[in-house]
């Protein structure tokens, strides 16, 4: 079964003081926010880098812009911030020049090279409309969220994937649409982080799905050879792309709809949980079994019930299982089946559908997530994801009229 979850690999360690990292720093790695505010930091700039970097997560891009003056604009955490903040502000001329000066010092992932390539171009700024409210069906049988749109003059399959940072278009779909991408690649974390593929940007000029139509799209450009094969080109990162929209994937009917607020009843009968953006990432604090709290990124793109990183596991005493294959996105892994453990999300305990994988969650960046929540937690279920809001809401089973 396939898992689509994606991984930009957004920035850099900080190389770590001789005696070693600060417990603020430590507590900011595991995604323990309250405890990187309180416990004390290496530096004056470290703590104000951490204070930029829980508002970021939180949507609070105003507070992080405001903590820029303390931090160095020449090193590292400066330059990685600036480039995070215009990315938050969708600013293309401060995404071009944040992401030129990155690219210069200590991003070695290539993702801001690429940046400053595709933000260096005369761009027309993203745009997202919605007609009407509506729906369009999914496709049955499924192991995600599929849904049948149009790229230009293309027909298509479109995956509705929350572990997708941004938007996927598959470079024989590129090609065939006459759409160049940066010279300049970077690698992509797919199949649970098992794998690596060589992404480049685009701008995709329109996409549409249903009511909804969306305009001058960047996009990663990558390898899809077994999505290609089943007429998918397009995995959507619905975040990204439809950000001031709420999207409903109804598992249980199997459709997909699209307003511009939540209904009256998704907000009495559904269980609402704050999302957070870390980096380019959709993540929620949740746990497995009796294990701590932790942050995991939302994956629709992934059939297991979750993926977990392995020393969360190993917290968990789950020794590694049979052995399976995940496919992601141009690529596959090896990797362990999980038992299944209950996991607490929000005031919800979801029980799994499915089995779990182990995971390779282990990232370029200071922030690090213990895993994945994929579909197997709410296949029959719905789940709304509500941009405006920044919050999930979750209905695991239907009122009877």
């Amino acid at each position: 079964m396939a898992v689509v979850a994606l991984l930009v690999l957004a920035g850099l360690f900080a190389a770590p003081p001789p005696h070693g990292p600060s417990a603020a720093a430590r507590a900011l790695s595991r995604g323990d926010f309250e405890s990187a505010l309180r416990l004390p930091a290496g530096s004056a700039e470290e703590a104000a880098y951490i204070r930029a970097r829980v508002a970021l997560a939180e949507g609070r891009t105003g507070d992080a812009a405001a903590l820029l003056p303390q931090i160095d604009p020449d090193g590292r955490r400066g330059r990685e911030l600036a480039w995070l903040v215009a990315h938050a502000r969708r600013d293309g001329k401060a995404i071009a020049a944040s992401a030129a000066r990155f690219c210069q010092g200590e991003d070695l992932t290539g993702r801001s090279c690429a940046d400053a390539e595709l933000y260096g171009r005369d761009l027309a700024a993203a745009s997202v409309t919605l007609e009407a409210p509506g729906d369009v069906p999914l496709i049955d049988g499924a192991p995600f969220p599929v849904a049948v749109g149009r790229i230009g003059p293309l027909k298509t399959g479109i995956i509705l994937d929350t572990g997708a940072s941004q938007t996927v278009l598959s470079r024989k779909a590129a090609k065939r649409l006459g759409i160049q991408p940066t010279g300049a690649g970077f690698p992509i974390g797919v199949a649970a982080g098992g794998a690596a593929v060589t992404a480049n940007l685009a701008i995709l000029p329109a996409l549409r799905i249903g009511p909804v139509t969306v305009r001058h799209l960047p996009v990663l450009v990558m390898d899809l050879p077994d999505l290609d094969d089943k007429s998918v080109s397009v995995i959507l990162s619905p975040q990204q792309a439809l950000d001031g929209l709420v999207v409903t994937l109804d598992f249980h009917e199997q459709r997909l709809r699209f307003a511009h607020s939540v209904d009256p009843q998704t907000l009495r009968e559904a269980t609402a949980v704050p999302y957070l953006r870390v980096g380019f990432e959709m993540a929620v604090r949740a746990s497995v079994g009796a294990a701590k709290h932790a942050l995991f990124v939302v994956d629709t793109g992934m059939s297991w019930s979750y993926a977990l990183a392995r020393s969360y596991a190993a917290a968990l005493g789950l020794g590694a299982g049979p052995a399976a294959t995940v496919q992601g996105a141009g690529a596959g892994a090896a990797t362990s089946l999980l038992e299944a453990r209950p996991v607490l999300l929000g005031s919800l305990k979801l029980e799994p559908t499915m089995a779990g994988v182990l995971a390779e969650t282990a990232r370029p960046d200071s922030i690090q997530f213990a895993g994945f929540l994929g579909n197997g937690l709410w296949s029959k279920g719905v789940l709304t994801i509500d941009t405006v809001g920044r919050r999930l809401l979750l209905r695991l089973a239907r009122r009877a009229p």
